[in-house]
């Protein structure tokens, strides 16, 4: 009996080690296999943010390969604040400190045309924040990265997170206070078309104390003639710029050859269609004001007192802008009012190109010529909203009457030429109105 009890005692020994052993060798795997899938899980994570580092170094160096396309010197990005100058067209007042900066870098001695973009900094913005950027982030995006035509497509899609708007512009001078910059109308306007940006009116300092206790403290301005003031010239108060500081970066633009220009529909309401002369219209613009052209800007040009504007559609560059500087220039037009699928818009009754020549609203067009600087216009297609239709013909009787024959005092001879035909017609200087001579 006492050996059965010592053998049952030893069994339950024996038994109870045998199952302490196990436990622990299930402890012992178990440890063995959390830390395998701890170790795996740290690999993969070291992994990722590896290859999330080498994506993101990629897509640096891809805007940055971008951007030296656009560099003339990464080191002259000025923030500046904005205030109202005068000019037409599209070139800016800079400090005399960037002068310098340009000729201590021997900016000019190349030849390249001083053009810069201007851009409204969004200050929440972080890389990358586009989708076509986050997706080089991927693997499978990486392998195809170099299989992607459009280089710069991906660029403009992140400088449109990167900036709230942006143009571009050329220099006019450098008198500027230092610490600002000065915008002409069209520039302020092109910054302005995001209405997220923040707007104000820089008033004259002499003024406003002048005006203390007025109602906001600005500067009463007669905005009518302002355009003629001398460009480059402080326009207090005159027209709305950004209230924050503005970003001007000196850029190297590509030279256009060709552009779209869509007139808007107030300029065809004003017979834009109906010009006998497209190219005189657009000299003044294209040549005299702009040293740029940039999708989404807004040109104006003049034609026997009308002012015509005109919406730039495309131009031949990846970074949507050219530089319209000594180089030739050829405008096609769009119509608002036609659809722009090409297979729709064949089937409007548009006007067709001729061989010795354009068409532009039914009118027949010289043939293409290069424009006092090399400039191309001419002998393109439009498709106006009035092609279907004669040109309208002005009804003689509303002309005032003439002054009699013998009438020598206060009357004025108004003699017009062109297009093989002359026409002359007298005018009395004192009920005579403007509107009268331009109906004649």
């Amino acid at each position: 009996m006492d050996f059965d009890k010592e053998l049952s005692k030893f069994e339950r020994r024996n038994k109870s080690s045998r199952n302490a052993a196990r436990k622990k060798a299930l402890e012992v795997a178990a440890r063995r296999r959390a830390l395998a899938e701890k170790k795996r899980i740290d690999d993969e994570k070291r992994a990722r943010d590896t290859r999330k580092k080498l994506a993101l170094e990629r897509a640096a160096k891809y805007m940055e390969d971008c951007t030296r396309i656009l560099d003339q010197n990464k080191e002259l990005v000025l923030r500046l604040k904005p205030i109202s100058i005068h000019g037409q067209g599209d070139k800016l007042s800079l400090p005399p400190s960037l002068l310098t900066k340009l000729t201590d870098f021997d900016i000019f001695s190349s030849g390249t045309p001083l053009t810069v973009r201007v851009a409204v900094p969004n200050e929440s913005y972080s890389f990358p924040s586009s989708p076509e950027i986050n997706a080089m982030l991927t693997e499978e995006d990486a392998e195809h990265d170099d299989e992607n035509d459009d280089f710069t497509k991906r660029y403009m899609k992140e400088i449109s997170f990167q900036f709230l708007s942006w143009t571009h512009a050329g220099v006019i001078e450098f008198t500027m206070e230092e610490g600002f910059v000065g915008l002409p109308a069209s520039v302020a306007a092109a910054l302005l078309k995001n209405e997220s940006v923040g707007r104000e009116r820089t008033a004259d300092p002499a003024a406003a104390k002048g005006q203390a206790g007025s109602d906001d403290g600005r500067m009463e301005v007669d905005d009518v003639g302002y355009e003629e003031e001398t460009p480059g010239h402080l326009a207090w108060g005159a027209f709305d710029v950004p209230s924050c500081d503005v970003e001007v970066k000196l850029v190297a633009l590509p030279k256009g050859n060709t552009c779209v220009l869509m007139p808007t529909p107030d300029s065809i309401e004003r017979g834009f269609d109906r010009l006998p002369d497209v190219k005189l219209a657009l000299e003044q613009s294209l040549i005299r004001t702009r040293s740029t052209l940039s999708v989404g800007d807004e040109i104006s040009c003049w034609y026997r007192g009308v002012q015509f504007f005109l919406d730039v559609t495309d131009v031949p560059s990846d970074f949507d802008a050219v530089c319209c500087i000594n180089t030739d220039l050829t405008c096609e037009f769009k119509s608002p009012l036609t659809d722009p699928e090409p297979s729709k818009a064949a089937d409007q009754p548009a006007t067709q190109p001729m061989s010795n020549g354009s068409t532009l609203g039914g009118k027949k067009q010289p043939a293409t010529q290069p424009l006092s600087n090399g400039s191309t216009l001419g002998g393109n297609n439009y498709i106006a909203a009035t092609t279907a239709e004669p040109v309208e013909k002005i009804d003689l009787s509303n002309l005032i009457e003439e002054p009699p024959t013998d009438m020598k005092k206060d009357v004025c001879t108004i003699v017009v030429r062109g297009n093989g035909a002359n026409g002359k017609r007298r005018f009395h200087v004192t009920s005579a109105k403007m509107r009268d001579v331009f109906l004649f």
